[in-house]
């Protein structure tokens, strides 16, 4: 039996070469900003670390849609699908490769903001505000689930799609199959949309910062960990019916 283990690190070898050709073009992209500028005369100590963050923001962008390809791409490749592992366990190496591949990510990018500040040291003070670590960890959670249900959602919708069209002639299936794709997507969005929706109105107050008598914990920390325990749910269902697809409707090619 193939080892788990070996499988993640394999699948997270290979989204790692995706994180640092993704890192390397927002280094030349900083370095030739900071260049110009400097030749321009234009050059503020603060530049680098903002544009450092803007095209951070652009390269997770970049990340999020390259690892998305990847989860994908599992699902029809027969050089994992053969191999002698179980859907489950293949399904869980897939996306927590993905999601160790984007905190790999997230800490270089912490790495060159901190180098790109050492220009600022003058306008630099050292504070730590209280819940420091509630506010990193309940924001880290919320944006991990947030990934986790996004891909797991668009598998969804992908593996859904496939299945559907089996049923429908051979001439028109790529047309018909994208067609599908969008219906579906929009079909389960607003179901999604509408839930949410009826959830926010529910637990809209916990997120109101002039609620007398709540400390930070309750005003801030609590509904963001709650958030993700809600994504992290909807990520579970949407996982369980990918599984079941994998494990009865889908082929490799």
């Amino acid at each position: 039996m193939t080892s788990s283990f070996k499988l993640l690190q394999t699948l997270f070898r290979q989204r790692s070469t995706s994180v640092h050709k993704i890192f390397g073009l927002q280094i030349v992209a900083l370095i030739v900003t900071v260049v110009i500028l400097f030749f321009k005369q234009h050059f503020e100590a603060d530049y680098p670390a903002g544009f450092a963050s803007g095209y951070g923001v652009v390269a997770a962008f970049v990340l999020f849609f390259s690892l998305l390809v990847k989860n994908e791409d599992v699902w029809k490749n027969s050089v994992y699908r053969l191999l002698p592992i179980s859907n489950t366990k293949l399904y869980i190496a897939n996306f927590f490769s993905s999601l160790l591949s984007f905190i790999y990510f997230l800490v270089l990018e912490l790495i060159l903001f901190s180098i790109c500040t050492l220009t600022d040291l003058e306008d630099f003070s050292w504070h730590i505000p209280s819940h420091a670590l509630g506010y990193v960890s309940s924001g880290l959670a919320l944006f991990l689930t947030i990934l986790l249900a996004s891909w797991t959602f668009i598998s969804m919708v992908h593996l859904l799609g496939d299945v559907i069209s089996k049923f429908l002639p051979d001439t028109s299936q790529k047309l018909v199959r994208l067609v599908l794709y969008i219906l579906v997507f929009v079909l389960v969005s607003n179901i999604l949309s509408t839930i949410g929706a009826k959830v926010g109105d529910l637990f809209t107050p916990l997120f109101q910062l002039q609620i007398n008598g709540t400390s930070e914990m309750d005003q801030i920390i609590t509904p963001l960990f709650f958030s993700s325990g809600i994504l992290l749910l909807w990520s579970f269902l949407y996982s369980v019916v990918n599984i079941y697809l994998l494990s009865h409707w889908t082929e490799v090619r």
